[in-house]
């Protein structure tokens, strides 16, 4: 697993320097760099699946841009075959007795292979489109202390080499020794089925080449020096489902009434305008004629989080799963006397019927309001009909608790008439919860399309004070005119000063996400800070909390 990523790709790393640690003074020698590019910071937004449809429709395409840049003075250089796949890995916590292991759930890649020559990679920047096509129902990333998937994209250039090669890259590995044989799983996918006769030019295509003062050089292919061994580059994605049959945005507005005895009729009712991780929960709760001897203290709203985890390894009709539960309180309102004293007079309540010695009287209307747990604890539920080791449901459970007047915690009378003793009223109401992506400001983006930015005055079209570009010419034409827009890449690194080609004026001129009023998810992250986390996720043994989410939480005025 490379262990350095840049912001916006990948960088590559070849056989020589593989598993060496390099000092920060160090200056590393030149050598080809690998960079894949994607849109949306590498969030790709699935639908979710049918769950009356039988047959596996043929999946969704992935589009990027594979970039190959040859340092200045090395002259071409051949290859016989560029490959760029997507793996899926998961690791899971089976217990004191297996331990972690890791295992590739899916793997699918596509490939450019050279004629006998090669490929020749000329000095400077040559870009390669590239479409994978992925299950609609492949796991989407997840992590919690005991388990994790992660998406990487892949690229190779295949080089020559004097020796076999490990293929170690993609190989499971785990903490234990694996079984002889693995139990057949027909839920986890395998590599891409597709014959290597299959013709692959559709699926990857040399798209543009920079242009590059020609040089003396060797007369034919055969004089060109081979790149040595394999160069490898990864970076992460992040696979979103969205349960919107349309695409959109979730609303959450949904009740359950019934009748309680001391309380008399009840209705809950749980509402959010835009029901996600980290959405804003409304809970009423409705009393139309509780008992004049009625006292309610406490009304607490929480969301219990259920985790079910079966690795690839075992069958899931014969194995147990490994479940885990934890449960966050979203809102509350009063104060909950402890168990084990019993209510007086004087104990702080909601309401309180006349008989109870309050004055409170008629129906009772209770809300709260509060937030759900942000993505680094609190996880999007699975969609059914996902193939995935690690499940997650969600229940929405408000508590209510109260006493009647004269009354034990059973309904009967106690021997001497006074403050009853203490009750819970619980209701619970099964949700699905989106991931905290799926927003308005994500969902309703402009595509390129819409950003045109023909047709700009001329007193209006004035150049970027550091890339020289005139506002017409910022944004990118090069990524598929699908995606959300976003500066262009391209830019001398020395003149915009980084290495990832974006000029830092048009970035905030031209992205949204540049601008305090304008965050990629509900967690009140931008999908460049989502990417970094993930990042992070994926170089850790554990899962940990990133220093952009303390950072937010601040801001959002709360405290872990």
């Amino acid at each position: 697993m490379l262990r350095f990523l840049s912001p916006n790709g990948s960088r590559s790393q070849s056989p020589a320097h593989q598993g060496r640690s390099t000092s920060r003074r160090a200056h590393p020698k030149p050598s080809i760099r690998i960079v894949h590019h994607v849109p949306s910071y590498g969030s790709i937004f699935l639908e979710a699946p049918d769950p009356v449809e039988e047959t596996v429709k043929a999946g969704r395409e992935v589009n990027g841009e594979l970039e190959i840049i040859v340092p200045d003075g090395w002259g071409p250089k051949r290859c016989k075959a560029i490959r760029v796949g997507i793996k899926s890995l998961a690791k899971l916590d089976m217990g004191p007795e297996r331990g972690w292991e890791e295992d590739k759930i899916f793997h699918r890649e596509v490939e450019l292979h050279g004629v006998e020559e090669g490929i020749i990679l000329h000095e400077g920047t040559q870009r390669f489109d590239f479409v994978l096509v992925i299950p609609d129902v492949l796991a989407p990333h997840d992590w919690h202390p005991n388990g994790r998937v992660s998406h990487f994209l892949t690229a190779e250039i295949e080089g020559l080499s004097s020796e076999p090669t490990s293929s170690g890259w993609f190989s499971p590995s785990t903490s234990r020794p694996s079984s002889p044989k693995l139990p057949p799983n027909p839920t986890f996918f395998d590599n891409d089925p597709t014959p290597p006769s299959a013709p692959i030019s559709t699926s990857m295509k040399i798209t543009w080449q920079e242009p590059r003062t020609p040089r003396a050089g060797p007369s034919s292919p055969s004089a060109v020096e081979w790149v040595k061994g394999t160069l490898k580059a990864q970076r992460t994605i992040m696979l979103l489902y969205n349960p919107d049959p349309n695409g959109g945005v979730t609303s959450l507005d949904v009740e359950k009434g019934g009748d309680a005895p001391g309380l008399g009729p009840f209705n809950m009712r749980w509402a959010a305008e835009v029901w996600t991780v980290c959405a804003l929960l409304l809970t009423r709760v409705t009393l139309p004629n509780p008992s004049p001897a009625t006292t309610i203290f406490f009304v607490r709203t929480a969301l219990t989080q259920t985790t079910s985890i079966i690795s690839p390894r075992d069958d899931p009709d014969t194995t147990p799963p490994l479940i885990s539960t934890r449960q966050f309180t979203i809102s509350a309102r009063g104060i909950c006397p402890p168990a084990h004293i019993r209510p007086s007079k004087e104990t702080a309540s909601i309401w309180r019927g006349p008989v109870a010695g309050g004055q409170s009287d008629g129906s009772s209307l209770i809300e709260t309001t509060g937030r759900l747990p942000d993505d680094a604890i609190g996880r999007p539920s699975t969609l059914p009909n996902v193939s995935t080791p690690i499940r997650v449901t969600h229940t929405l459970l408000t508590e209510l608790w109260f006493s009647v007047y004269g009354e034990d915690q059973h309904g009967n009378p106690l021997p001497q008439p006074g403050q009853g003793r203490l009750r819970v009223l619980k209701i619970e109401k099964p949700v699905v919860v989106p991931s905290c992506a799926f927003i308005p400001e994500v969902l309703n983006l402009p595509t390129y399309e819409a950003v045109s930015t023909t047709g700009i005055p001329a007193h209006q079209d004035t150049p970027c004070s550091l890339c020289r570009r005139p506002l017409s010419d910022q944004l990118c034409r090069d990524c598929p005119r699908t995606t959300v827009p976003h500066p262009r890449h391209d830019n001398d690194p020395k003149l915009v000063g980084n290495a990832r080609g974006v000029c830092p004026l048009c970035e905030v001129r031209t992205l949204p996400t540049r601008t305090a009023e304008w965050k990629s998810c509900a967690c009140g992250m931008d999908l460049e800070d989502m990417q970094e986390r993930m990042r992070n996720t994926a170089l850790n043994d554990e899962p940990s909390v990133n220093p952009v989410d303390l950072k937010i939480e601040e801001e959002r005025g709360r405290r872990r």
